[in-house]
């Protein structure tokens, strides 16, 4: 690859991480909602950093709609725990944990 191009792939990759890096989410007195598709679920829990990951109960919207309200003061990761086996929403910023899982992080932005 030649020098130029290298930039440009570069630019092009740094480009798409800042405007991947948050997904908008309503936040209203720092309390945002996280939804989760997963049709044919049967149990769902969520788990995040700002509540030291212990699983939190989720609501379903509707069949196969999932969310839960989360309150913080600042940026937090996240992931849900979908009959057992950790799932991911959509969420344009991931991370790699100590157990070899991902989970999303949410940028929060008042």
């Amino acid at each position: 690859m030649t020098g130029i191009l290298r930039e440009i792939v570069a630019l092009w990759i740094v480009w798409c991480l800042m405007g991947c890096a948050r997904l908008d989410m309503p936040i209203s007195n720092n309390t945002t909602e996280i939804v989760l598709s997963a049709p044919g679920a049967r149990q769902v829990t969520f788990a995040c950093s700002c509540k030291r990951f212990a699983p939190q109960p989720v609501v379903q919207k509707s069949p196969g709609t999932w969310s839960v309200r989360v309150h913080s003061d600042g940026d937090f990761s996240y992931f849900f725990i979908v009959d057992g086996r950790v799932r991911l929403p959509n969420c344009a910023l991931k991370q790699q944990d100590d157990f070899g899982d991902q989970s999303c992080i949410f940028q929060f932005d008042p």
